[in-house]
C-alpha cells in the first residue's frame, strides 16, 4: 500500500481535524486515485435513482418514494451551499438547479430539497406544492428552515417533503386534514428540540410546467405564533387554504400583465409620423380610414369656417397672420429685447414703445436719441400751423413725455435684470478675475452628521435569500 494512502488513513482516524491536518489531508487526497479513495470510503457519492412508473402508484406511495430520493443525497453540514440557491429567479432556472442535483449528487440542505421536490412532483394531477418557511430561536440564536407542503386536492389531505438534521422537521405523511394541523405538528417538533417558533410563512403554489419563466411567490401569508394566540394563527392558515387558488390566479394574472420582474418583454413602441403624412395618419390602418371618412363627411359649416380662416382678408397688415400676428400685436413691449423703430410692422393704434436703454443713456440728446411723444406732437402741430410753439408748453410736454418714457424704460430694465430688491434696481457687479473661486458645498456625511440616522431594518426578516438549513437540530 502506498505511503500517502497509509498517512491519509491515519489522519481519518484523528477526526475531527484541525486546520493544519485538513490542509495535509487535502494534499493526500489529490495524490490518491479513484480506486484508493473508494477503499478508504472517500469515493464519489452515489447518484440518486428516481423510480420509474411513479404515476401508477397511489399518491401517498409516490410522495414516500420522492422522499427516499431526497434523503439518499447526503446532508450538507458545512457552511454555504454547493448549488445556486437564489430564489429570485424564474422557475425554469430553479428547475435547472434541481436537475444538477440529480446529476452531481453533492450534499444539499433544506432549500435544495425544496427545489428537488418541485421537480420530482411536477405534472401530478390534483397535487399542489407550496413553500413553507420557519423562523425559530433558541439561546439567542436565529434558525431558518423550509419544507415543501403538498396538498392533494381530491382527498383534501396535507403533507410535506423536505430534509433536515432532525427527523421531526422533514417529511410529513399525507394524513393531515388542514394546513393548520400540519403547521401545528411542526410547531410541536420545534418545541421538542427547545426551539420557540417565531414565524411561519406560506407561499403560493409552484407551476407544474418546469420550463415556465414565471417567478415563485415564496412568502404570501405570515403567522407569528410567538406573538399571536394559536387560535388566531390557525384561522389565518385556514382562510389561506381556502383562498390560495384564487390568490395564485391573481398572482399569475399580474405576471401576465407585466408587473412581475420576470414578465415577458413589453410590446414594441408605436412610431410617430415623420412628416411625410399626417401626424397620426400612419400609426394604424384603422386610424387612417377613420380620418379619411371624417374629412369626406365634413359638415358645410366647418368647411365655411375653414375657408373664412384661410381667406386673404384675415391677413393682418403687419405682414403676419395666425399665431405670429397675435404674438406681434399683443406682445408686451416691456418684455421685448429688440425695440422696433416703427415702419410697416407698427400696428395702427398701438402705443409707441419706450426707447432702448442705450438711447436713454445719453439723456435723450445726440444722433441716436428719439424725441419724446409729446415733443413729436408739438413739432407736427407747429409745422402745420407755421408758428413756433411756446417754450413753456413745449418744455412741459417734453418733460412729461420723457418722464413717462424713462419710467417705463426703467420698469423694463428692472424686469430684465437680476438683483432687484424692494422695487429698486441694483447694479450687478461683474465677477472679479483675481478673487478666489467659492469653495464647493461639502457633501452630506452621515457619519459626521450627528443627526443622521442609518437606514437599518429593525428585524432581520427582510432578507429573502437567507441561509436555509440552520434548522437548529
Amino acid at each position: 500500500m502506498a505511503a500517502h494512502v497509509v498517512e491519509l488513513r491515519e489522519l481519518l482516524t484523528l477526526c475531527p481535524l484541525d486546520e493544519d491536518q485538513q490542509r495535509a489531508a487535502e494534499v493526500l487526497v489529490h495524490q490518491c486515485s479513484t480506486a484508493e479513495l473508494s477503499e478508504l470510503g472517500l469515493g464519489a457519492p452515489p447518484k440518486p435513482l428516481v423510480p420509474k412508473g411513479l404515476e401508477k402508484l397511489p399518491m401517498r406511495a409516490r410522495l414516500a418514494a420522492v422522499q427516499r430520493v431526497m434523503s439518499s443525497i447526503e446532508y450538507n453540514h458545512r457552511p454555504g451551499n454547493f448549488y445556486n440557491v437564489s430564489k429570485d429567479r424564474p422557475f425554469c432556472r430553479i428547475m435547472d438547479t434541481a436537475r444538477d442535483m440529480l446529476r452531481e449528487a453533492l450534499p444539499i440542505k433544506c432549500i435544495e430539497a425544496v427545489f428537488l421536490g418541485g421537480l420530482l412532483t411536477a405534472g401530478w394531477d390534483g397535487l399542489q406544492r407550496l413553500p413553507l418557511g420557519f423562523k425559530s430561536k433558541v439561546n439567542g440564536e436565529t434558525y431558518r428552515h423550509i419544507v415543501l407542503v403538498v396538498h392533494y386536492v381530491p382527498e383534501r389531505k396535507w403533507g410535506a417533503l423536505g430534509i433536515s438534521r432532525q427527523q421531526e422537521l422533514m417529511f410529513k405523511d399525507l394524513v393531515f386534514d388542514s394546513l393548520a394541523e400540519l403547521v401545528a405538528d411542526y410547531k410541536a417538533a420545534y418545541e421538542k428540540w427547545w426551539h420557540k417558533l417565531h414565524k411561519a410563512r406560506i407561499g403560493l403554489p409552484f407551476e407544474h410546467d418546469t420550463h415556465a419563466t414565471s417567478s415563485v411567490c415564496w412568502r404570501h401569508h405570515t403567522i407569528s405564533p410567538a406573538k399571536q394566540p394559536w387560535r388566531q394563527c390557525a384561522a389565518t392558515l385556514d382562510k389561506f387554504s381556502d383562498d390560495y387558488k384564487m390568490l395564485w390566479g391573481k398572482f399569475r394574472a399580474s405576471e401576465a400583465g407585466g408587473t412581475s420582474p420576470y414578465a415577458h418583454a413589453p410590446p414594441p413602441r408605436r412610431e410617430r409620423g415623420n412628416g411625410s403624412g399626417s401626424e397620426k395618419g400612419e400609426a394604424t390602418a384603422g386610424t387612417t380610414s377613420r380620418g379619411a371618412a371624417g374629412s369626406a363627411a365634413a359638415s358645410p359649416t366647418k368647411q365655411r369656417q375653414a375657408e373664412a380662416h384661410a381667406s386673404p382678408s384675415r391677413q393682418r397688415p403687419g405682414g403676419g397672420s395666425g399665431a405670429a400676428a397675435l404674438h406681434e400685436r399683443y406682445a408686451s413691449p416691456m418684455r421685448s429685447r429688440q425695440q422696433p423703430t416703427g415702419g410697416a410692422g407698427q400696428q395702427r393704434g398701438t402705443p409707441p414703445r419706450p426707447p432702448a436703454p442705450a438711447a436713454r443713456a445719453g439723456g435723450g440728446a445726440g444722433a441716436g436719441a428719439r424725441p419724446s411723444p409729446a415733443k413729436s406732437l408739438a413739432l407736427e402741430r407747429d409745422a402745420s400751423t407755421g408758428r413756433e410753439a411756446p417754450a413753456s408748453s413745449s418744455a412741459a410736454g417734453e418733460t412729461a413725455g420723457e418722464a413717462a418714457g424713462e419710467a417705463v424704460g426703467e420698469a423694463a430694465v428692472r424686469d430684465e435684470q437680476p438683483g432687484v430688491a424692494g422695487g429698486e434696481a441694483t447694479a450687478v457687479r461683474p465677477p472679479d478675475p483675481g478673487a478666489a473661486p467659492p469653495a464647493p458645498a461639502a457633501p452630506f456625511d452621515p457619519v459626521g452628521d450627528p443627526g443622521a440616522k442609518p437606514d437599518v431594518p429593525s428585524d432581520s426578516d427582510s432578507d429573502e435569500n437567507s441561509d436555509y438549513g440552520d434548522d437548529g437540530g
